[in-house]
């Protein structure tokens, strides 16, 4: 789910008149919801303690979203979608490989021999060996460490130490990852939901190819435990797009376009601009729907094996009309489809509403010895233009020194030094805010 509630009531009736009956029993069909929906969400931050969701209402008790997070090996495995492509040099990729294949997930990584041995199972842990390295090879008076140089391990430092700030609550702080969809094989006629609507591109980037990497691993290994295994993709040309250079994403998207109905995975893609999709992708697609095109995207050459009538219906399809093609039919098929026969997302959205957190929450939750309103005064000092960094930094002290004195946690990370009376009887009454 890429967007607002689109897919996140999937098990809630939706509102459908007599004709869309008709058509529903014409195809032999029900018109009723989903009965086995399983939705997932990425943590919101480190705490643990929320979701970024709009599905975090009350009554959804009965079946709640549930939570997710990486450990670090996920997250190398797709550093190439969370780190800058200027970044990836032939270098910089082979400083990830030694990360991820000697490094990460180890609980006896020893920079040289004879050193103590170290275990590295989250971000902080691997920033204290490459730390380790790096004194290594200054110690040994050289550039180098294991054939890498210093100064590209030290960038890649500084790439990765950014990941738990940029992306909080989605990387894990413990080294316990949380993952979404079934560990086991999956159950016939189930429905799976990964919301990342309320997820940065980044965030969204490593949940896509994260699951994508799974999913064809199954599929590879026959692990899917079902005859056949639909992904509905939306926005498939953000993730497969034409023109584009060849990432590990595009590339096991075009692998499932190619192989996967034969291996029971299949692919659904939806997109407004089909002509931006990669090409390998297109021409493996068996079936096409195409539902109310704008003229500048029929002007693209892939329409223009269509009638100019065909293209001009096209331009003025009414709402639930589409044009059908399949290699039996030759020629395109034009039919109408009825209204789902679930709940809109924009209906659910008005049921339900979000109570969207502010960025400060995840710092009062920790700070369990001050008042929110004391909190809220120690951080407005806070430089706007740094703030998303600060708060972060803050949090993961907060969490790394738990049980603590969370004012002064709070003040070493911002570098204030005073410390001032709040109502919640702090010290220094000449400073009373």
């Amino acid at each position: 789910n890429v967007k607002g509630g689109d897919l996140l009531y999937l098990d809630y009736p939706g509102k459908i008149d007599e004709q869309d009956e008709r058509i529903y029993r014409a195809c032999g069909l029900a018109p009723k919801p989903f009965e086995s929906v399983t939705y997932y969400a990425p943590f919101a931050d480190p705490t643990q303690d929320s979701l970024k969701t709009h599905r975090d209402h009350t009554e959804f008790a009965a079946n709640p979203t549930r939570g997710f997070c990486y450990g670090l090996l996920a997250a190398l495995q797709n550093a190439h979608v969370l780190l800058n492509k200027d970044d990836l040099d032939v270098k910089a990729d082979a400083v990830l490989h030694f990360l991820r294949d000697e490094v990460a997930e180890r609980d006896d990584f020893q920079v040289d021999f004879g050193k103590p041995p170290m275990e590295v199972r989250t971000i902080e842990q691997l920033l204290k060996a490459m730390d380790a390295m790096l004194k290594f090879a200054n110690e040994s008076d050289s550039q180098h460490y294991k054939d890498m140089h210093v100064a590209t391990i030290g960038k890649m430092k500084s790439r990765i130490k950014g990941l738990s700030q940029t992306l909080p609550g989605l990387i894990t702080r413990d080294g316990q990852a949380k993952l979404p969809l079934p560990s086991e094989k999956f159950e016939d006629r189930s429905l799976h939901v990964i919301d990342v609507s309320d997820v940065t591109s980044q965030g969204q980037d490593l949940i896509f190819a994260a699951t994508i990497s799974d999913l064809r691993t199954r599929m590879e290994n026959g692990e899917l435990g079902v005859k056949h295994l639909i992904v509905v993709v939306d926005e498939l040309n953000k993730y497969a797009p034409s023109g584009g250079f060849e990432t590990y994403v595009l590339s096991t998207l075009r692998e499932i376009a190619a192989r996967g109905r034969y291996l029971g995975l299949v692919l659904f893609g939806a997109q407004q601009f089909r002509s931006r999709v990669d090409q390998q992708v297109i021409g493996n697609s068996a079936n096409a729907a195409y539902g109310h095109i704008q003229m500048e995207e029929l002007a693209q050459s892939g329409y223009t094996v269509y009638s100019q009538a065909v293209r001009e219906k096209l331009a003025t399809a009414d709402p639930g009309e589409i044009m059908f093609r399949h290699p039996r039919f030759s020629q395109p098929v034009f039919l109408r489809f009825p209204k789902p026969s679930i709940m809109k997302g924009s209906d659910g959205m008005k049921r339900w509403p979000h109570k969207r957190e502010d960025d400060v929450a995840p710092i009062i939750r920790l700070a369990s010895d001050l008042n929110p309103g004391d909190v809220r005064r120690l951080l407005e000092e806070v430089d706007h233009g740094r703030r998303k960094e600060v708060l972060a930094e803050i949090t993961e002290e907060l969490i790394r020194k738990k049980g603590r004195d969370s004012e002064k946690v709070i003040r070493g990370v911002i570098g204030r030094s005073k410390r001032v009376v709040t109502i919640s009887g702090l010290t220094n009454p000449t400073n009373d805010i």
